[in-house]
């Protein structure tokens, strides 16, 4: 929603962000009209991830360190008031996700022709220019085939590219497609072969983030579909620094016991050596239990302390309440990587076309888990499914699924039947679409502007990039 600058001015205003730099309000220069302030915000409710883990918008206060779009920390530098506009829209994701924002908040996405230029209409792009192109053109109408031979230097004087990186090319199109008599080649079909060459497409060059323009949400719920396609994708966000913890247990080692541990104590059940070698190199006992199973084994401290293993589960709060806590979620990226692992080779498995799952059947686990990978970069997807035993069901299970090259598994098995499969990363796997966008009724909502070059900040469990700023005025059209 726009709304006149002649209304009651927001509270706490700001000098207008635009790319994350301070500008002061109504300063375009030579406009002299009307202007209108842009609705911008997101519900209160929306999580956002600190370095103090996740918190919801209402709880962010100017000083509060987030994330940027790039995975660096960047500190809060504003807060908006709260505010109800009429109206709201709300977007979902391709992966799941929903966000309900202002009409006006700023979003950078990479729309269908961002992604790939040729599907523009009109004239493709072409690999040579349109002065290039005529220049040959011309040429050719007065020449016929079959009469009059040429060399290579002689046509490249013709053209004007005698000295130039394009008349070297004309030996390279000449050579793979026209033979040769003693240096010397058909005038009208060296010319031909030039022209085909030119007019071939141009390759796509790769979108810089950087230099596309942020789009309010009403443009882009008004724009939701070019050709059939789902238009606006907004690129997974690089894994995000995080901070070092003085953990209590190995992320390892927690990982391990989250995805095939006993709720209630220290059991562990897996049949793999591999696991056993990792929970040791980490510092800790493991002893076979026969008594409760073949597989069965024991995590312990393994020297004599007064808090065993079962005293620090109940210390972070997963004993008898499988999850993964706040402190390791806002660990140091190389934490996070050890506790993904070993969630991965207690639960996990690699897919034979290259991505990798992690199946469970605690759904707060499963949470935790996709926003485990998500802070490490990769765009999780969640589904649903039955859990069945014997061919009976059981239960409802949920599966994080996601593509990577990374090394995720340190279970040998695992890691190779990954490394065989594993494919290149594509630049699909690494966005997300914005499948859905409908109007809902106004809720509270709130802008904050952040410290970082090109204002954007890191926003859900998910961690998707979206634009900051002040209350921002832009002339009435």
């Amino acid at each position: 929603m726009a709304m006149q600058e002649s209304a009651t001015p927001l509270s706490g205003s700001a000098p207008e962000l635009v790319g994350g730099a301070p500008r002061a309000l109504g300063s375009q220069p030579g406009f002299h009209g009307l202007w209108q302030t842009l609705d911008i915000g997101l519900d209160v409710d929306t999580i956002i991830p600190t370095d103090r883990g996740l918190m919801r918008l209402e709880e962010i206060d100017a000083g509060t360190v987030v994330y940027g779009a790039d995975g660096n920390p960047t500190r809060v530098c504003w807060v908006g008031p709260t505010r109800v506009p009429p109206t709201c829209r709300e977007f979902v994701f391709s992966t799941g996700e929903s966000v309900v924002a202002a009409s006006d908040h700023r979003w950078r996405t990479v729309t269908v022709l961002d992604r790939n230029p040729k599907r523009a209409p009109g004239r493709l792009p072409t690999y040579g220019g349109s002065a290039e192109i005529e220049l040959v053109e011309e040429l050719l109408a007065g020449t016929r085939l079959g009469k009059e031979q040429v060399t290579i230097a002689q046509l490249r004087k013709d053209l004007g590219w005698y000295n130039s990186s394009r008349g070297m090319q004309v030996y390279t199109w000449a050579k793979k497609e026209l033979p040769v008599d003693d240096h010397r080649y058909d005038r009208a079909a060296l010319l031909e072969v030039v022209l085909k060459q030119l007019l071939r497409p141009a390759r796509s060059k790769p979108t810089n983030l950087a230099t596309l323009p942020a789009k309010g949400t009403a443009e882009i719920a008004a724009t939701l579909r070019y050709g059939g396609k789902r238009n606006h994708a907004i690129a997974a966000a690089p894994p995000v620094l995080g901070r070092y913890e003085d953990l209590r247990i190995d992320p390892y080692v927690l990982g391990m016991w989250l995805g095939d541990g006993s709720k209630r104590g220290s059991l562990i059940t897996t049949a793999d050596a591999g696991v056993i070698d990792q929970v040791r190199e980490a510092g800790f006992r493991i002893d076979e239990l026969p008594t409760y199973g073949r597989y069965a084994h024991r995590v312990s401290i393994g020297t004599r302390t007064a808090e065993g293993f079962v005293a620090r589960l109940r210390a972070i709060g997963v004993l008898n309440n499988k999850h993964i806590p706040a402190p390791y979620l806002s660990s140091s990226m190389n934490q996070r990587r050890r506790l993904l692992a070993g969630l991965m080779d207690s639960d996990g498995w690699a897919r034979p076309d290259g991505g990798v799952e992690f199946t469970n059947t605690n759904k707060r686990l499963i949470d935790d888990m996709r926003t485990l990978a998500c802070s490490l970069g990769y765009r999780a997807s969640l589904r649903e499914g039955v859990a069945r035993l014997n061919g009976r069901a059981i239960g409802p299970k949920w599966t994080v699924a996601f593509c990577t090259q990374d090394p995720v598994f340190l279970l040998r098995r695992k890691a190779e039947a990954h490394l065989a499969a594993a494919r290149p990363d594509s630049p699909r796997s690494k966005r997300r679409y914005i499948d859905r966008a409908s109007t809902v009724e106004g809720r509270p909502v709130r802008a904050i502007a952040v410290e970082a070059e090109d204002g954007q900040f890191l926003i859900t469990s998910s961690y998707i990039a979206t634009c900051g700023g002040g209350p921002q005025k832009v002339p009435v059209s």
